[in-house]
Formats: structure tokens, sequence, C-alpha cells
């Protein structure tokens, strides 16, 4: 049997006993969530705070905040509407699905923008659109006409409220609502004289109508269909305005519009909030109450101590406060920080997740449960998406950190990584690994250019380790710049793997010289050829076959045969 079928068994055995040990996992829906901090108090209190919370959230798509009085009073004004009617005030409650923070409003920036325009063109286009006549026909079907004019009022009315959707008009539906008004594109920036109905909406408005310039027998008839032109033009000019702003909301464009993607990052920091919540009631559930994680430490390599307490009383902050009023009153430079702060969180909760899921009964057994895991990859996954939606926004040419492992060397006896990553700082960036079967231990390691790859000192690395060289075993590599923000990604290194050489970049050098160089790497199976070249001076390499760069086992570096391309 090997070492992953008994791991396998393992984690099945422990798994089973969970599940008889612990409870199932249930919530009180009249019950306060824990917290690391809170003192249970008198449970009807709690219980109807709970539930107030609860209704608040529920009909007004608002999370509840002691300190946020303007916040709840902006979701009060929308849900609730008032108006006078004969001296008195009637008031209708329209349940909101989310609502964003007061000082970001519903919708912001240049979504309230456009919703306001198609807003104007509604109120202006609706009675141009009930003052239609019918013009120069005989024979018409009052109830098609009047049918006809209530669709175009439905559409164009649905059409200008998804506009005005929180998160962003969901493109799909607008594209549809534009191709049932205006017909299937290439759209004509002007009716047809003579209308086809069933192409569109309006088309058949005008077909059943009568509305053509050749049916214009008067000067009403002629404001009638006048009156007809500027409606379309109203729906035409905002399909225009849709037209050249569509790639901002389909997540593919440049930038999406800063007002609509705070309101994504705070729907984000919702899911994330919820998660945590969920996270205490799976740890509850395993006997690892809050008194518990207060008491229970998590050691990390090159980490200060943390407890579980505090890790998660982080996580719920920043979802619920610190990282709102980043984005709400930073803006793009607040996003800035956002995403420093977040990724500095996602590295600690990545190492937690890391612990949980190791077979030890360190910190205690209930935090390595399947159902305690289950919830850490939960709040891991709604950190990804918050940290996806932040990175959408850039204020300056600042990428986001990403990491990825190439090879495994081990030259000279002493263990050696080949990295490649983005935006790794040239100079102040530290490197180590993290023991990934002790996530306590680990290896400092030295971080330089490596110059045998096409653009030395850009994306590619060399981690050496001089002092004390990582045994065989599973490893966290974890890049750290001088802003302390992480990149990280698992390897194996394994010393049997053959040890490889890199043919070295020539080109540029003079033969000579380039000769040298590969006699003295062990590359002494080479020959000369010369060739005209309009860039590269006489005497010089033009370049080699095999390519620089190349990589190869050791054992095949004197067979190899690397011809010098030089210029005559």
């Amino acid at each position: 049997m090997s070492d992953n079928d008994k791991a396998d068994i393992r984690k099945i055995t422990g798994t089973v006993e969970d599940a008889v040990a612990y409870p199932i996992l249930t919530r009180d829906v009249t019950s306060q969530p824990s917290d690391r901090t809170s003192v249970s108090g008198p449970s009807n209190g709690s219980s109807l705070d709970s539930i107030a919370q609860s209704t608040i959230r529920q009909l007004l798509g608002w999370r509840y905040r002691a300190d946020d009085t303007t916040g709840f009073l902006a979701a009060l004004t929308k849900t609730i509407q008032l108006k006078e009617v004969e001296d008195h005030i009637e008031w209708t409650v329209q349940p909101q699905n989310y609502m964003v923070q007061a000082d970001l409003g519903q919708i912001t920036g240049a979504q309230a923008s456009i919703y306001a325009r198609a807003q104007v063109a509604l109120n202006q286009s609706l009675p141009l659109l009930n003052g239609l006549t019918l013009l120069g026909v005989s024979v018409a079907d009052p109830e098609d006409m009047e049918a006809t004019r209530a669709i175009i009022q439905t559409e164009f009315t649905t059409l200008v409220n998804e506009l005005a959707w929180p998160d962003g008009p969901r493109v799909q539906r607008v594209d549809s609502l534009f191709s049932q008004l205006l017909g299937p594109t290439p759209i004509a920036a002007i009716p047809p004289d003579n209308p086809a109905p069933g192409t569109s909406q309006l088309a058949t408005l005008a077909y059943r109508f009568g509305l053509s310039r050749t049916n214009v027998n008067t000067i009403e008839d002629e404001q009638d269909f006048t009156n007809y032109l500027i409606l379309y033009d109203y729906i035409y000019s905002l399909y225009q305005t849709w037209k050249n702003q569509r790639i901002y909301f389909t997540g593919k464009g440049p930038e999406p519009y800063l007002g609509t993607q705070l309101v994504l990052i705070s729907q984000a920091l919702d899911a994330l909030e919820e998660s945590v919540q969920e996270a205490y009631d799976a740890m509850d559930s395993v006997f690892f109450g809050a008194s518990d994680r207060q008491a229970t430490e998590l050691h990390f390599f090159h980490q200060p101590l943390i407890t579980v307490a505090d890790l998660f009383s982080w996580v719920e902050t920043f979802a619920t406060s610190e990282g709102l009023q980043l984005v709400q009153e930073g803006g793009k430079d607040g996003v800035l920080a956002f995403r420093s702060i977040l990724n500095q969180i996602k590295f600690l909760m990545y190492l937690a997740t890391k612990d949980s899921s190791a077979h030890s009964n360190n910190p205690v057994h209930g935090f390595h449960t399947a159902r305690v895991q289950r919830a850490l990859q939960n709040i891991a996954n709604f950190i990804d998406l918050t940290e996806r939606e932040a990175n959408k926004i850039q204020r300056i040419n600042t990428p986001v950190l990403s990491l990825r492992i190439t090879g495994v060397e081990q030259p000279s006896g002493a263990a050696s990584l080949e990295l490649t990553g983005d935006n790794i700082a040239q100079t102040g960036a530290s490197v180590f690994l993290i023991d990934r079967e002790d996530l306590k231990q680990g290896f400092d390691g030295t971080l330089a250019p490596d110059t045998t790859k096409p653009n030395p000192g850009g994306t590619d690395f060399l981690v050496n380790f001089p002092s004390s060289p990582p045994p065989p075993g599973r490893y966290i590599v974890v890049v750290q710049n001088p802003d302390r923000q992480y990149a990280w990604s698992e390897v194996t290194i394994d010393t049997t793997t053959p040890l490889t050489v890199r043919l070295p970049l020539l080109r540029g050098e003079p033969a000579a010289t380039a000769e040298a160089e590969l006699d003295f790497l062990g590359f002494t199976n080479h020959t000369r050829q010369t060739q005209p070249s309009k860039t590269v001076p006489s005497g010089q390499v033009i370049r080699t076959d095999p390519p620089g760069g190349t990589k190869m086992p050791q054992s095949a570096q004197q067979m190899t045969q690397v011809t010098l391309f030089v210029s005559k």
C-alpha cells in the first residue's frame, strides 16, 4: 500500500470519526453569531437583536452597523417611498435586493450619469409615444395598436431600470431590450420609410400607426410623424451611448467604471463577512469555541505569533469596516491600500488553511476537521473573489504580484530554484521556503536575476540557499517585496531529479569570447559558421543552435553540438 493510499484511508477514517463524534452542524436563526469578544448576555436580548438586524437586512438590503446612520437613512429613503395625496402622506415599500452605503449611493459615477441620461430620454419619450395617432391607414386594429404601444413603454421602462442595477447593468439583458426595440444590428440611425412589421417593436409601431412620410397630409399629421422620429431618435441615441460604454460593463474592458466596481467590491466583502460567520459556526460545532480560539496560537515561519481569534477578527473587521472605508472614502488610492492589506490577509488565511488540512492535533483537533477545512476554504474563495474585483481598478501601473515556479535544480550540491514571477522587486525583495509538513519551519534564501534567460533581471530569478539547503520535501516558496506584499507557490524539491544546465545567451559577443565561455561552461563540442547580417557587426555572434537559454540534462552537455553563427 502506497503512502498516498494510507493518507487517503486516514482522511476517510478521520472524517467518519468526526461525523460520529461531533453534532450535526445547524444554526439557530434567533441566536447571535459568535465572535471572539462577545460576552453572552440575556438570551431574549440577543434573540431580539438578531431578529431586528435580520429584518432590517431583508427589508432594506442594508447590512446593520450601529455607527452608520447615514447609510441607514439612505437605505430607508430608497426602500420606503413617500407621496403626498390629498393633504396626507401615503407610503409604499419597495424591498431592495442589495444596497451599497450612503456615500456611494445605489449607483455611482459613470453608471449614474448614463442612468440619468436614460431617465431623461424616457420621460421625454413617453408623452410622445402616448400621443401618437393613426395616419393614412383606412383599416386598423385598435387593440393591436395599443398592444404595440404598451410593449414599447414596458420595454423602454425596463431598459432604463436595468441601467440602474446596483452592481452594473446585465449586459445580455440590455442588448436584448435594444434588439427588441430597434431591431438586430446594424441599426439604422433613422427609421425606414416603409417599415415592415416584426423586425422591431418601433418598426411594428410605425407600420400599425401608418407612420411614414407618404401618409402626412396635414400639419397635425406632420407633427405626429415628427414625434415618432424624435421617439426613435431618443432610443437610438441612448443605444449609441450604450454601444460606446458597453465594454466597461462586460468585465473585459481596459478598466471598469469605478462606481460600479466599488459596488461589486462591497458585495464581495459582504459575502466574505458571511463566510467568517459560517466558519465561527463550524468551529463552534466541533467544540472549538470563542474562548478556545482566543487561546489557540498559530505559528508560521517568518510570521509573528497570531491567535485563531485574532486572524478571524481581522478578516471580519476588514470586511465590515476597514475595507469598506478604504474603498468608499479613498477612491482608487483607497483601493490600492485595500489591495495591500487584503494580500497580507490572504497569505495568512492560506497558511491557516494549510495548517488545518495537516494531519495533526495541534493546535486542537477540532481545527483540523473536514467541516472547518471547508469553512476556511470558503473564506479563501471569497478573499480571492474580493481580490479579483479590486485588481480591476488601477490607479497607476501597479500590476498584481504573481508567482509561479518553472523548475528545480540542485547544482553543486546546493538546492536552488528557478523562479518566474511578475512585479518582483529587483532589489530589496526577500525569499524563503516554508515546510509544508511543519509550517513553523523554513529556510531563508537569496534572490538574484537569472542571467541565462532572454530577459535577465526581468521576470526570471534564481533562488539559492547558501547557509542551510532544504532537504527533499514539499515546500511553499514565498517572495516578499519591500512593500510587504506576498506571492507564493508550492514546490516539491526532489534530489533524484537529474542536474540540468542551460546554454548561455551569446548574441552580440565576439566569436572568440563566445567560444571561450562555452568551453568554460562545459559545452566543448562547438563549431563556427559565418553568414551576413544587417544588424550584428562583423565577427560577433548572431545566434546559436540550439538557441541560447535552452535547458538540457548535464549528462548531455558534452555531446550537444553547438553551432555559432557569426556575422561576416
